[in-house]
């Protein structure tokens, strides 16, 4: 178990794809930057074996987020290590919230997670449409810098 930095996004971004998540790079490398975030080296040598991430909202609150064990290693009990050492690293006081999947919710549960609702999430393209019923205009973002 080591402490992933920035180093580690192309391999953060090979493990997402190896369970058939989007890559993300962007979302990594923020996360990588601002983040704690704790992965196994897989000791075949081909990038990770599990990583996942901690994030800190305050002193005694957290969140885990981006809980993944490549596939090749799935049901040997990474994933509980992964998430025992976050918890340890979050602290024991520490209020820890995440949202998981039907996958993990199981794991999640018997380290003493507890459902409170669910969530659903949708992925896709945003599309603006150009009839007259929408109650909005939709524009490309320009970012401008100040020189």
């Amino acid at each position: 178990m080591r402490r992933l930095g920035p180093d580690d996004l192309r391999r953060c971004v090979a493990l997402a794809v190896d369970r058939e998540w989007s890559p993300e790079e962007a979302k990594w490398s923020l996360l990588l930057a601002a983040s704690e975030v704790f992965g196994v080296d897989a000791p075949d040598g081909r990038g990770l074996a599990g990583a996942v991430v901690l994030t800190r909202w305050a002193a005694d609150y957290a969140a885990v987020g981006m809980m993944l064990v490549a596939a090749r290693y799935e049901r040997r009990g990474l994933g509980r290590a992964l998430l025992e050492h976050l918890l340890r690293a979050a602290g024991e006081d520490a209020t820890v919230t995440l949202f998981a999947t039907d996958m993990g919710r199981p794991l999640y549960e018997k380290l003493g997670f507890k459902p409170v609702r669910r969530s659903v999430s949708f992925i896709g393209r945003f599309k603006p449409t150009t009839t007259e019923k929408a109650p909005f205009r939709v524009r490309s973002l320009r970012v401008r810098t100040r020189r």
